[in-house]
């Protein structure tokens, strides 16, 4: 059980669609009660309330709804930002000054994955290590995707 989701291998159990839900509920909320506010604020608010991605540890990153998910994030972001839903997509996360979501979401799968790698307790080790010898798991597929694209990114700077 980790955070309330139980830990099976059922790849359709952590899909996005509640992370997608909450975020676009959350626009709506902030869109609602700070319209009136400046832009850079409602940045503020959509970053620190509305892309939580709770549960996206467990998000398989070669699924079809990691793509629906930055669809609606940029969708959301063009909300807040009140543009024109034609602005280039390139042109939102710098507008927003937030980190790509996708990137996000590897991080958080890396560091997820280091934590249970380095826990006390034998057995989620023992998970943590099953896991990432098993060709078939997507937490092994989602650590080797995120790494090298975090390490690309890194040689880029």
């Amino acid at each position: 059980n980790y955070l309330g989701t139980v830990l099976r291998n059922d790849i359709n159990l952590h899909n996005a669609d509640k992370c997608i839900n909450d975020m676009k509920i959350r626009t709506n909320v902030i869109m609602n009660e700070f319209r009136h506010i400046d832009t850079s604020a409602r940045s503020k608010l959509f970053k620190s309330q509305a892309t939580c991605f709770f549960s996206s540890e467990l998000f398989n990153l070669d699924s079809n709804y990691i793509d629906r998910l930055m669809t609606d994030w940029r969708i959301s972001a063009r909300k807040v930002l009140k543009v024109d839903k034609r602005t280039y997509c390139n042109l939102i996360q710098p507008l927003i000054k937030s980190k790509d979501p996708l990137l996000l979401i590897e991080q958080r799968i890396l560091n997820f994955f280091r934590k249970m790698l380095i826990h006390d307790n034998g057995l989620v080790k023992f998970i943590a290590n099953f896991s990432h010898s098993n060709s078939f798991s997507y937490m092994n597929r989602n650590s080797g995707l995120a790494f090298l694209r975090n390490r690309a990114l890194n040689n880029k700077k």
